[in-house]
């Protein structure tokens, strides 16, 4: 059994070498779980790397939680978020998920102040850490909830619902809201 483990991974190994974004992909996952190969998370972030740089996305969602958790990677969460935008750009539903997610735990929020800022929210860490990062805008929310919407995710049209109720008199396509 070790023996057919290990021709596999040199078989992944290989592929991911030659550049396929799946094994990248895969070579990445058995060193985050430490599955046929010992567990590296430096050696995992590093292969996400190589497949999202194919612009694979499930590799980008992957590459995202690197970041928001500090797996193999110093912590960041202004590039956890990026990634997790740039895979659900291409329509990743998990990344889609998360983004709602965060955009959702401050919906109530007033963003007419200035400070309410995406990159002034990352800098000067508000963001709620045991539950993950927090909402930067509206107009951004929305964004992410519409594209579920279109998709047919239910819980994302019933939140748009209720956000044209409570903010029926907002312009979201106002400067503000950037």
């Amino acid at each position: 059994m070790a023996e057919q483990n290990t021709f596999a991974i040199a078989e992944l190994q290989q592929k991911a070498n030659d550049g396929d974004a799946q094994a990248q992909f895969d070579l990445a996952l058995c060193y985050a779980n430490g599955t046929a190969i010992e567990k590296n998370e430096e050696q995992a972030f590093d292969w996400l790397k190589k497949a999202t740089e194919q612009g694979f996305a499930e590799a980008q969602c992957g590459l995202a939680g690197c970041y928001f958790k500090g797996k193999g990677v110093e912590q960041s969460y202004r590039r956890a978020f990026e990634w997790y935008e740039k895979a659900a750009e291409q329509g990743y539903a998990e990344a889609e998920n998360w983004l709602n997610e965060q955009y959702a735990k401050f919906a109530n929020i007033h963003f007419d102040d200035d400070k309410f800022t995406r990159d002034n929210i990352i800098d000067f860490g508000w963001v709620n850490k045991p539950n993950r990062l927090a909402h930067y805008n509206i107009r951004g929310s929305r964004k992410w909830f519409e594209v579920a919407a279109e998709r047919g995710n239910t819980k994302a049209k019933n939140w748009l619902d209720e956000q044209n109720i409570k903010f029926a008199n907002i312009d979201f396509d106002d400067e503000k809201f950037m």
